[in-house]
């Protein structure tokens, strides 16, 4: 059985999907939208979810939208292990890493002032640094020897800080954390297969 899975080449969140779907061995092919700057692709994207964002997994006449829900639908379907709750915090606080930088990523890409002091901009910026902090433990405890450290939260997290050093949201050599983590994970499966 094949999936499609549709995104960009550069979003955090497609490359966490792929990155677990070549790990459990899945079928799929990866349609690539530059949603971004290629306007037929953006309305490629509308066509395929109301809530026009990437990924969108199709699975014969089933769509599924959204990371996270796409990532619990192949679990059910493939009997992944169940996450834990631990795990599960973990993941939302990377995304929350994320949604926090694409926010800032969009109003940087449409010309806002980003110098401009202020509650939101502000709010954006110490949610990433409270998040780091929150999982600086864990990641100090992350093994690339141990496959089982190789999971969906690593994935996000790799996937996140990857995307925001190359978009200069994040500067990861003022996280030691975040530039140890890269470095023992830099030869991850699927890394050098997902990198844009």
């Amino acid at each position: 059985m094949s999936y499609t899975l549709i995104g960009s080449l550069r979003s955090p969140f497609v490359r966490t999907c792929r990155l677990l779907m070549l790990q459990h061995g899945l079928d799929f092919h990866f349609r690539v939208l530059n949603f971004v700057d290629d306007e037929k692709d953006a309305a490629a994207l509308a066509k395929e979810t109301p809530i026009n964002k990437v990924p969108v997994l199709v699975d014969g006449e089933q769509k599924v939208f959204d990371s996270r829900v796409i990532v619990s639908y192949l679990a059910k379907k493939h009997a992944w292990p169940e996450l834990s709750i631990d795990d599960e915090n973990r993941i939302s606080v990377i995304y929350s890493c994320m949604d926090a930088s694409v926010i800032l990523f969009l109003m940087r890409h449409d010309k806002y002032d980003m110098q401009r002091s202020g509650f939101f901009l502000s709010r954006q910026r110490a949610r990433i640094v409270s998040n780091i902090e929150y999982l600086s433990p864990w990641i100090e405890a992350l093994d690339p020897r141990n496959p089982k450290h190789w999971n969906y939260p690593t994935m996000s997290l790799f996937s996140y800080i990857f995307w925001a050093e190359k978009r200069e949201l994040l500067v990861v050599g003022e996280y030691p954390v975040l530039e140890r983590f890269m470095n023992r994970f830099a030869q991850a499966p699927g890394v050098r297969e997902t990198t844009f």
